[in-house]
């Protein structure tokens, strides 16, 4: 989060807290000087907030209206049309996480890691326009199983950010237009630049993802808030009962391998599901041969990685104890 972002959410913060405060401040506040201060602070709060968010708005992106095209924007402009602050930050935190992620395995299995360039990108309403208007459009969902199982776009075909992670390239034309779909449009931005790498002539994603075509009132197959996350589908397993538990653990987290170890864990294995192929998340999962298990993870990448697996584990008839976050 930039410091002008961290100062417009302080800004909205003390905004509200002056408008609660305003009818209060006004009755019980007796001194006619204090209360003139008082009406002062509170002005000028509101009109700080007010100047931020009309400059917010000169800043913010212009579309292109052309037709069948969409806009060749950084990714830090993408972000700037995020009118949500809160937002805003966690997708830069979630595409700093991710792509960190992506490139270190890469390199570990001697793959060129993927350069973060800029790629055109569609608004849900150019992408809208364009589905309309261009009849040879590839949709590509890079989204998991759960996911995609629940919602999504007619017509796209499902291939996993796993075994893209992995040069595992889908049957597409390369001279016609892929357009990378995923939840936020954030896998869907480092696919659109991964097969960009590898040749597709055009390539680009969804800005906002499939929450941004939902939320503009386009049409999509499913209910897109069909969603259990981790925490909701399974019960939290206490420290102590992680420690005493004989049962199989699989750890997610990426980034602090030492951690099992740490606290002296037993039956412990490492596997990290988004940045494998389906071919090796099935046969891991077949090795475990139904038993029940215990996820751990830290980030909220690594316990959304942990939240897939659970749904194809159990799919497959597995059973899951429940999750320890670390």
């Amino acid at each position: 989060m930039t410091w002008l972002e961290t100062i417009y959410l302080a800004l909205q913060v003390a905004a509200f807290v002056s408008w609660v405060a305003l009818p209060l401040g006004l009755i019980f506040i007796k001194s006619k000087r204090l209360k003139r201060v008082f009406l002062l602070v509170v002005l000028a709060v509101n009109v700080m907030l007010a100047g931020f968010i009309f400059q917010a708005q000169r800043a913010l992106p212009v579309m292109s209206h052309s037709e069948n095209k969409g806009d060749y924007w950084d990714i830090e402009t993408i972000f700037l049309e995020e009118t949500d602050i809160t937002s805003r930050a966690w997708k830069r935190n979630i595409l700093k996480e991710i792509s960190s992620n992506l490139n270190n395995y890469r390199v570990s299995e001697n793959l060129e890691p993927v350069s973060l360039a800029i790629v055109e990108s569609f608004s849900p309403v150019q992408l809208n326009r364009l589905l309309e208007n261009e009849t040879t459009t590839q949709l590509l969902d890079v989204r998991e199983a759960y996911e995609f199982a629940g919602y999504g776009l007619p017509g796209a075909q499902s291939f996993r950010f796993g075994d893209l992670a992995n040069n595992q390239i889908p049957l597409l034309d390369k001279s016609k237009r892929v357009v990378v779909l995923c939840y936020s449009g954030i896998r869907g931005y480092l696919v659109a630049n991964l097969l960009a790498q590898q040749g597709f002539e055009k390539v680009s994603f969804i800005r906002g993802g499939l929450e941004a075509w939902h939320e503009a009132g386009f049409a999509g197959r499913g209910d897109i808030t069909d969603f259990v996350f981790l925490a909701e589908a399974y019960d939290r397993v206490s420290y102590d009962a992680l420690l005493s538990s004989g049962a199989k653990k699989i750890d997610f987290t990426v980034q602090k391998k030492t951690q099992t170890e740490a606290i002296n864990l037993s039956n412990v294995v490492v596997f990290n599901g988004e940045l494998k192929t389906t071919t090796v998340v099935r046969g891991f999962m077949s090795s475990l041969q139904n038993q029940p298990v215990i996820l751990l993870c830290e980030t909220e990448s690594e316990c959304y990685d942990a939240r897939m697996f659970a749904y194809t584990y159990e799919q497959r008839g597995g059973k899951i104890l429940g999750y320890y976050e670390f």
